[in-house]
């Protein structure tokens, strides 16, 4: 019987499994992004290894998701917490100076 540590490592690496195939990439180009070798990314996806959550968020940022959607059990991937982990990865990268600039640029897209 499977604990629920091990469900839960199971769970998490089938989300990097999908983010991963969702972006078109090969575990050994998530593993390039992300700093370590691609067995390590293989044993994480198939639940044989539990990355540290220093690692988790490395690989979330890397993936474009957020943390906590690698953690969620619903088998269908939301496209909406998706693109909003595009415009947060993007955002964080804007300076501070110009996103009043860029917060007008996404409301005139709502008129």
């Amino acid at each position: 019987m499977r604990t629920r540590r091990t469900a839960l490592v199971a769970t998490v690496g089938a989300n990097i499994a999908a983010a991963r195939a969702r972006r078109g990439w090969t575990q050994s180009a998530l593993a390039e992004a992300v700093g370590i070798d691609a067995r390590s990314i293989s044993r994480i996806e198939r639940g044989s290894a539990s990355p540290s959550l220093p690692r988790l968020e490395t690989i979330a940022d890397a993936l474009r998701v957020p943390v906590d959607a690698l953690f969620k059990t619903d088998a269908a991937p939301n496209p909406t917490t998706s693109a909003l982990g595009d415009v947060e990865q993007v955002w964080k990268r804007i300076p501070r100076a110009r996103r009043d600039l860029a917060l007008d640029v996404l409301r005139a897209f709502t008129r």
